[in-house]
């Protein structure tokens, strides 16, 4: 085969490939914003345990179990969301942005507030939430 054979077969062969239809997963922050705060079981959102669009003080079967998070909320004035240790909003607290993921909560640590569980690793600890006006955290 001549080398202009070799050469116009790998551009063909580049451009179908820039034709064809990307199986690549978009990343969360790029996915239309469900309003929801997503709770998993397993590290990098597998296994979901629970989503919520509003408040709650006691995340019942899925407190004190959850690997990952995904605020998935909209920035429409109320997208942050303060997870707490305790049950009932106690406790101490983190304050997650609209729009982040937390893949692997052991390692980030209640950093705020008062009372039981500041410094601990927000992985099988979290036991409440509450939204909170964009731009709290």
């Amino acid at each position: 085969m001549s080398k202009i054979s070799t050469v116009v077969a790998g551009t063909a062969v580049a451009a179908l490939a820039a034709l064809l239809p990307s199986t690549a997963q978009a990343a969360p922050s790029q996915l239309s914003a469900d309003g929801n705060l997503h709770a998993y079981l397993g590290t990098y959102r597998t296994s979901q345990c629970a989503q919520w669009e509003g408040n709650s003080s006691n995340w019942g079967s899925c407190a004190n179990v959850t690997h990952s998070l995904w605020n998935n909320g909209v920035d429409d004035g109320t997208g942050d969301v303060l997870v707490y240790w305790g049950t009932g909003w106690t406790g101490a607290y983190r304050c997650i942005n609209t729009g982040t993921v937390i893949d692997d909560l052991s390692t980030v640590t209640f950093n705020r507030g008062s009372g039981g569980g500041r410094g601990q690793t927000l992985e099988n600890n979290i036991a409440s939430h509450r939204w909170v006006p964009s731009g709290t955290c």
